[in-house]
């Protein structure tokens, strides 16, 4: 995607540029859940590959390792409704 965007408009908008921005923003911003891996975006990325998904939240996203951890475990089942039967470890 990000290629098709900087040929279809010469160069001037990339598409991973303006994503991780919005990101970025919304971890800075108070009180946003950001969640990661519920596949609740459609993208069809292979199993077992989460573990980047977390690396670039916790690097590129500026959220910290545990924030980032947290994205795809306890924050994600809070947001599903499902806190009380999985995303932790009792």
């Amino acid at each position: 995607m990000d290629d098709n965007d900087a040929k279809a408009t010469g160069g001037k908008y990339r598409m991973i540029p303006i994503f991780e921005n919005a990101v970025r923003t919304a971890a800075g911003t108070k009180g946003m859940k950001i969640v990661t891996g519920s596949g609740a975006d459609g993208s069809t990325l292979p199993h077992g590959i989460q573990a980047l998904e977390f690396e670039w939240l916790a690097k590129r996203a500026g959220m910290g390792p545990v924030r980032a951890i947290q994205a795809g475990t306890i924050v994600a089942a809070e947001v599903m409704g499902w806190q009380n039967d999985i995303g932790s470890i009792a």
